[in-house]
């Protein structure tokens, strides 16, 4: 996804008041600080979700379900096509440079690619909103869960994390507290998980997630129940 440069986010709070993807890193402070001692179970869960959650729905907003997205070997740079083999590049669903790298630092590429594109969209002429494109994002998250299923769990090396990575677990413990990463614990155990648990799951981290970009998050005082 598209990532507007450090300097260009650094000033952005001065126009219209708008949220950054600074300021809600930053509200994750009070979180940041126990999730290595606290929070173990939350942060492995949110680095194998995010490490299994391909990139599909999050270039089809408007509509556009025949589009496919391309990434080049070395990561980074990214090209979508519609159903016809046409580039798309329409401001909206167009393709895009990794600042991170999805199948390596998954965290980081949340952090850097993933959040600034849910605040600011594709372009400055991207016409979705913040909550349409979360509803793709939440959609290649519910294709990760599912795909977590059938996959070894990975380990994560705690004391390796830099505070930017801890900010970007804090803002998925925020969403759904303790209490909804163990919903995903039993989810990923359960032989025959049925639909309904999937869509209590999925609903909860789109409302969640809405509530920590909107900065109307009832439930981070409660991240750790």
């Amino acid at each position: 996804m598209k990532c507007f440069s450090a300097l260009l986010i650094s000033f952005i709070p001065f126009i219209l008041n708008a949220r950054t993807p600074s300021i809600i890193l930053y509200e994750q402070r009070d979180v940041v600080g126990n999730i290595k001692t606290q929070h173990m179970r939350e942060a492995i869960l949110t680095y194998n979700l995010l490490l299994n959650t391909a990139e599909l729905h999050i270039h089809q907003p408007g509509g556009a379900i025949g589009n496919t997205a391309d990434l080049h070997q070395d990561g980074h740079k990214k090209a979508v096509f519609d159903s016809e083999g046409n580039i798309v590049n329409d401001g909206t669903n167009d393709g895009s440079y990794n600042f991170a790298l999805p199948t390596q630092e998954p965290i980081m590429h949340f952090v850097l690619d993933i959040l600034p594109w849910l605040i600011y969209g594709n372009s400055g002429g991207d016409p979705t909103t913040p909550a349409e494109r979360l509803e793709a994002y939440v959609n290649d998250l519910e294709s990760g869960l599912m795909k977590m299923r059938g996959s070894k769990m990975r380990n994560l090396d705690m004391e390796s994390l830099e505070r930017t990575e801890l900010e970007g677990i804090g803002v998925f413990l925020s969403a759904i507290g303790s209490a909804g990463f163990k919903k995903i614990g039993d989810f990923l155990k359960e032989n025959q998980p049925t639909s309904e648990d999937l869509d209590a799951i999925t609903t909860e981290l789109y409302q969640g997630l809405l509530d920590v970009i909107t900065g109307n998050n009832p439930k981070a005082s409660d991240s750790g129940k």
